[in-house]
């Protein structure tokens, strides 16, 4: 029988949590998508004229924007060495 490496587990262990981050920034950012695009739908039920709506979209697909890349940034990163 032959002992277990070490260096196999954590390779292993490595991989799988890099497989985990990948499948949860998918899900956040799906998440993201969908709620953006419940906003504006609801933006578009509003009475307002046509250029507020158009100025009120931009800074939401901007903020959805900016919330994705500084949750993207925040995610844990796993070593492969």
């Amino acid at each position: 029988m032959e002992p277990a490496r070490p260096w196999r587990v954590d390779q292993n262990l490595t991989l799988s949590l890099g497989m985990y981050r990948g499948k949860t920034m998918l899900i956040g950012a799906l998440v993201t998508f969908l709620v953006v695009i419940l906003i504006l739908y609801l933006i578009n039920l509003l009475p307002l004229d046509g250029r507020a709506k158009q100025i009120v979209r931009v800074i939401v697909i901007i903020l959805g924007g900016a919330f994705y890349l500084c949750a993207w940034r925040q995610a844990p990163i796993t070593s492969t060495s």
